[in-house]
């Protein structure tokens, strides 16, 4: 299979996912995968499928949308929205990009995520003020 073939796959599962699927991480990803987000950075397939687990725990229909991708080499580069509901019943859309490095056997070796950690403080009632104020300030407006 080809790195593009199997990147079109991840994809596939990572926009369909849901929490039965977690079980068949291992068909998708290398057994040492190394997963980074801003809230994470765990080594192992089951460490990875904890993080997407509490994923599902922790918010309403999370939902992934691949809006484009580009392969190089091993590497893909991913641009998607994350769309979830929070505990008050509004919906909250992320945009970010990945780093996925796949393996010899076509499997994620290593999947790097790349987003706003900034919108998800803010929809925390004693951080929303915080972040508020550093970004006036950092601001050229």
């Amino acid at each position: 299979m080809s790195v593009a073939a199997a990147a079109e796959r991840y994809i596939a599962f990572c926009e369909g996912m849901t929490p039965a699927d977690l079980s068949r991480l291992e068909a998708f990803c290398a057994p040492d995968i190394h997963f980074r987000d801003p809230f994470n950075e765990v080594t192992g397939v089951d460490a990875y499928r904890r993080v997407l687990a509490k994923m599902f725990e922790d918010v309403g229909q999370p939902s992934f949308q691949v809006t484009g991708y580009a392969v190089t080499g091993q590497v893909c580069y991913l641009r998607w929205h994350f769309t979830f509901k929070r505990s008050g019943g509004d919906t909250l859309r992320i945009l970010g990009m990945s780093e996925v490095h796949f393996d010899d056997g076509d499997r994620v070796a290593a999947h790097l995520d790349y987003w706003d950690a900034g919108r998800v403080y803010e929809t925390v009632p004693l951080l929303r003020s915080l972040v508020r104020l550093v970004k006036r300030r950092l601001s050229i407006d």
